[in-house]
């Protein structure tokens, strides 16, 4: 999984110098947690763009295919294939044939059949080929928005560091219990955009 965001990126934004001391925290802990965590509420593998291959199980009378990584880059173009024997062959025979067989929106990840045409019914009937995601290199291609939720939340969790791992601290007449760092509603709410429902 690439980074979204690089240290020399959290050490352009931030007020105080960080000395070389956080290169192991910030490269190697906090800003692959912050990776997986955002792809998490995004309910995605990864950001990544790279090929992908996703197979599908399809249900009677459906139509639609929800990919898990959009968008789809329109070059090397999306491949379709789709099986009913067994074991499943996708071969020249089974490959379908894009705007004609089916129709993709390459923004949202979206196969669709023509009306009153449905995918086959069966276990991992559907195998798809495409590449899709955003990121290119650690902290290259990642779009702005992503960046900036990124940033601030491994920000938040560096100013946080010392409680890392901490569930508990003992106060004064008792014990005050620290919540995990998790992703603070501003940033959730940032991230509907590269959102997929759950049901992809």
């Amino acid at each position: 999984m690439f980074k979204l965001i690089t240290a020399e990126d959290i050490r352009a934004s931030s007020k105080a110098t960080i000395g070389p001391d956080f290169d192991y925290l910030i490269d190697e802990i906090i800003i692959p947690r912050v990776s997986e965590l955002l792809a998490d509420e995004c309910n995605r593998p990864d950001f990544d763009f790279k090929s992908r291959t996703e197979l599908f199980s399809t249900r009677s009378r459906q139509r639609v295919l929800f990919l898990k990584s959009p968008p789809i880059a329109a070059s090397p173009t999306i491949q379709v294939w789709q099986s009913t024997s067994t074991p499943r062959v996708f071969d020249a025979g089974t490959l379908l044939t894009k705007d004609v067989d089916y129709f993709v929106d390459e923004q949202i990840g979206i196969i669709e059949r023509p009306s009153s045409s449905y995918f086959s019914e069966g276990p991992n009937v559907v195998k798809v080929v495409y590449t899709g995601g955003y990121v290119t290199s650690d902290g290259q291609g990642v779009p702005p928005l992503l960046k900036g939720a990124a940033l601030y939340q491994a920000k938040l969790i560096f100013d946080r560091r010392e409680e890392l791992g901490v569930s508990s601290r003992s106060v004064e007449g008792g014990s005050l219990s620290l919540l995990p760092l998790i992703l603070p509603p501003d940033i959730k709410k940032e991230l509907r955009k590269f959102r997929l429902p759950t049901y992809c």
